[in-house]
Order: structure tokens, then sequence, then C-alpha cells
């Protein structure tokens, strides 16, 4: 308090200062109050925008609600966050609602994250349906295949198996069994 405002409530009781400061703050925390939810109901997420900044601006008036002593609870907020996506989070939204799951505004944020994700690799592959499973659990990770750059010492297309020397061809067939040389120990005949 200030000096001036100290000495004007100096003779009051504790719970008349309290009733006086509260009338005469009332007003101003009423405005702020009307700001704060007018501009949380005014956000609506840009085609171009990234779902983390959208929801942490939404996050930060929540809380500043929240430090109005106004009780806000986790469906409006999740419902208001769901209301301010833009038409291309139809397909998440529809999700969502189909899958009942009750989820808190941190949920909710990564799972936007994901479909998000989801939406960029949609976009270069122009497959719609990435947004709609990145709701589901996974089951793990999937291996990616080797290319064939990565390939260390595998016996690549072409190639006989086993061993990588090339045979030598240059010698011809041998009907006769006599001049056959033996593989084993190198002699003819046996």
């Amino acid at each position: 308090m200030t000096l001036k405002l100290q000495k004007t409530y100096e003779d009051y009781m504790p719970y008349e200062l309290s009733m006086t400061l509260s009338q005469m703050f009332h007003k101003k925390v009423i405005q702020d109050l009307y700001k704060v939810a007018k501009s949380l109901m005014a956000f609506k997420l840009k085609e171009w925008e990234l779902v983390c900044t959208h929801i942490h601006k939404m996050q930060g008036d929540v809380e500043k609600l929240e430090k109005l002593n106004v009780n806000f609870e986790k469906d409006p907020a999740i419902d208001m966050v769901l209301n301010s996506l833009c038409s291309s989070y139809d397909h998440f939204i529809l999700t969502y609602h189909l899958k009942n799951t009750e989820t808190i505004l941190i949920k909710l944020h990564n799972l936007l994250k994901i479909a998000e994700a989801g939406m960029k690799m949609s976009h270069s592959n122009s497959s719609a349906s990435t947004p709609i499973m990145a709701i589901q659990q996974s089951k793990g990770k999937k291996r990616k295949a080797l290319t064939q750059s990565k390939w260390k010492g595998k016996v690549h297309r072409g190639e006989p198996r086993g061993t990588k020397t090339k045979p030598n061809f240059n010698t011809p067939p041998v009907v006769d069994p006599n001049k056959v040389v033996c593989f084993h120990c190198g002699q003819k005949g046996h």
C-alpha cells in the first residue's frame, strides 16, 4: 500500500478494511476478467501457426483466469482449445470425440503435437489418414529398412551367396574324369 492509502485506512478494523478495498478494486477485477475471457474466446489457430505456441497462449489465459479466482474446469478448457483449432484439424477433433477419451490439457497438447507432425508428413506424402491415426496408442517403434548404401558386408543383388570371389570361368569344362583336377588336393585323376 502507498503511504497515503495506509494512513487513510489506519483506524479501520480488518474486516472493514477488507470489504472497503474489495469494493474499491472490484471493478478492476471485473474488467481484467472480461479482457482475459474475451481474448481466450477470440483465439483461433491459423493454418501456418504452430500448435505449441497456440496452446501455450491459451494456457496462459487459463492461468490468468485462475489467478482471478475463476474456477476453470478441464472440460471447458479442452472444448475451448478444440474450438479454436483451424479446419485442418477437423479429422483430429472428430476422432477425439469418437474415442470419447478423458484427457487433461497437457495430454491434449501432446496429442495435437503428434497430429501436427502427422499432418506435415501427410502434406509431403498426401495421405489424409495420418492425423486420424495420431490418437491411437502406438505399439512400439518400427524398424526402418536398410538402404543399399548402408549394407555392410552383405550380399548385394546379382552376387552369389557365400563368397565374394568371382568363380574362374576361363577353364573349359572337362568330360573325361581322369583329366579333372581335384578340388581338395589339386591332383588330376582321382
